[in-house]
């Protein structure tokens, strides 16, 4: 199984359209609908959501997810792009401030925008991460953890399968 090209094998991180070629990624939406559920709970309604470009397998999954939680599409003003390094989570801040919640693409970046509000001495939303990095344990912001080091494992099992099995 799999497909190889002239510089050795290929493993997609997302889910494929064709079972003939290798992948292994994380399934998100489990995650997803359990940050949503736990935000819904906590009665946020207006979530603002931090993504890195509107088009993608991530940012249609949190999108399909929302809907299906809160039975309504997310509004365009609650999607904001363009966070990719730690240091976005800062500068995206003054847009985040009518939101209830914010929901980041990662821990670096929501520890940013806790930052930027912190420093604005504002209350601060709900904030929550992805992936379970140090900088959210360190201000306890919840996480979404997509266990990428176990897909990366499996990833470096089958080009190294010498090295990395057991």
């Amino acid at each position: 199984m799999g497909c190889t090209s002239k510089y050795g094998p290929i493993i997609l991180c997302h889910k494929p359209k064709s079972k003939k070629i290798a992948a292994s990624y994380a399934e998100r939406k489990i995650g997803y609908r359990n940050a949503l559920e736990w935000l819904q709970e906590q009665n946020c309604n207006n979530i603002g959501f931090l993504f890195a470009r509107y088009k993608s397998p991530t940012t249609s999954v949190t999108l399909q997810t929302y809907k299906e939680i809160y039975e309504e599409k997310v509004r365009d003003e609650q999607i904001k792009t363009g966070a990719v390094s730690s240091a976005d989570g800062y500068k995206l801040g003054p847009q985040l401030t009518q939101f209830d919640a914010i929901f980041a693409n990662s821990d670096d970046i929501a520890a940013n925008v806790w930052r930027w509000f912190e420093q604005q001495k504002i209350p601060k939303p709900i904030i929550i991460g992805q992936e379970s990095l140090i900088s959210g344990q360190v201000l306890n912001i919840p996480t979404v953890n997509n266990h990428f080091q176990q897909v990366v494992l499996v990833h470096l099992n089958w080009l190294f399968p010498k090295k990395f099995s057991n």
